[in-house]
């Protein structure tokens, strides 16, 4: 049986990429915030992304499934601010 975490694909590529560095800092941010490997994270934005892209998610039903994430560990008050800044700059968006 080959060596894998359960429910995982095997790691069978290896990249590599040339970023900014808030990109870097953004990564190694959440790597630490979310107690998981640099990969990892990328893995997760990926997958969000094009979850995003393929319209299985809108910004609102996201925050919510965060919220109620307790493996992510986001302070609730923390999402309801980005979604008071969501509603704020649709609200700035219908405006012009």
């Amino acid at each position: 049986m080959p060596y894998h975490i359960y429910g995982m694909n095997p790691m069978t590529y290896k990249a590599t990429y040339t970023l900014d560095k808030n990109s870097i800092e953004t990564i190694e941010y959440l790597s630490n915030y979310w107690s998981t490997s640099k990969a990892e994270v990328i893995r997760r934005c990926v997958r969000y992304q094009m979850d995003v892209l393929m319209h299985r998610f809108d910004p609102n039903s996201v925050l919510e499934s965060l919220e109620k994430d307790p493996s992510l560990r986001i302070p609730t008050q923390e999402i309801e601010n980005w979604m008071e800044d969501l509603r704020f700059s649709r609200e700035d968006w219908d405006q012009r």
